[in-house]
Formats: structure tokens, C-alpha cells, sequence
């Protein structure tokens, strides 16, 4: 089952594969323990959001990635399988609070279901710390990004 997951993974996004220089040999908690760093990567290096607008204001290209990263995470987060859930947490879900619009990219990206868990083990109030001062959200963005309507 390992190296399905990480076979499925490598051909949803072959350049994850590369810039990782990973191997499907490769240790399941390695592989998507890179993952987590590819979101991150994604998110410093292009990811744009203009008033935390993320539909309109993405660069194209890391939409698509994310989403492609997100609906795979929630077909395999769907099983119910506690050691899957456990590598989500482990390998995405903790980068997700340290990156300035990381719980932007939950709501636009995680399915509801998995949205609802991530918000149960990583509560906004308890990792607003998770990144500087200076990227903290107003009360009437944090409203927004937990309106899920």
C-alpha cells in the first residue's frame, strides 16, 4: 500500500518527483514529509493572493498544483485509514499554520471533511504564533477564511 501511495503521488505530479529527488523506494513518511516542503515551496516562492482573494489573484500554475496535491490528500484522507490520516497530519497539516495564508489554502483547497479535521487538530487561536507578527489576520479576514459559505 506504501508504495502505491507514493506511485500515485509521484504520477499526479511528476515534478514533485524531480525537484525532490525522491524515489518511489523511498520512505512513505520521506515522500510526504516532501510534500508538505512542496506546498510551502509553492506558497513562498509564486503563490500570490491579493486581499486573500485566492481565486482571482493565484497564479495559475500553483492552483492547479495545489489543487491537484488537495484532491489527492482527500481521496486517500476519505478511507478512514488512522495511519493515512496520521501522515496527513504529520507531513501536511503542520505546515499549513506556519504559512502566512496557510489557512487560506485549507479552506480553497481541503475538502470539507478534511477541512473540518485540520481546523479540530490546528485551531487558528492556537497557532496564530505559528508565524510573525506581521502576518497575523484582522478579526474580519479571519471571519472570512472560516466562512465556509
Amino acid at each position: 500500500m506504501e508504495k502505491e501511495l507514493i506511485l500515485n503521488l509521484f504520477n499526479r505530479i511528476p515534478d514533485f518527483k524531480t525537484k525532490f529527488d525522491l524515489d518511489d523506494d523511498d520512505p512513505l513518511y520521506i515522500v510526504f514529509g516532501g510534500l508538505g516542503t512542496y506546498i510551502e515551496e509553492l506558497h513562498n516562492s509564486k503563490y500570490k493572493i491579493v486581499k486573500y482573494n485566492i481565486k482571482s489573484a493565484t497564479i495559475k500554475n500553483d492552483q492547479d498544483i495545489l489543487n491537484i496535491i488537495f484532491n489527492y490528500l482527500s481521496e486517500i484522507f476519505n478511507n478512514d485509514d488512522q495511519e493515512i490520516h496520521n501522515l496527513i497530519n504529520v507531513s501536511v497539516w503542520e505546515v499549513i499554520p506556519t504559512l502566512k495564508h496557510g489557512y487560506v489554502i485549507a479552506k480553497d483547497f481541503m475538502s470539507d471533511l478534511m477541512y473540518s479535521e485540520f481546523l479540530k487538530n490546528y485551531p487558528y487561536e492556537n497557532h496564530k504564533n505559528d508565524w510573525d507578527n506581521e502576518n497575523y489576520y484582522s478579526e474580519e479576514e479571519l471571519r472570512r477564511i472560516f466562512d465556509r459559505n
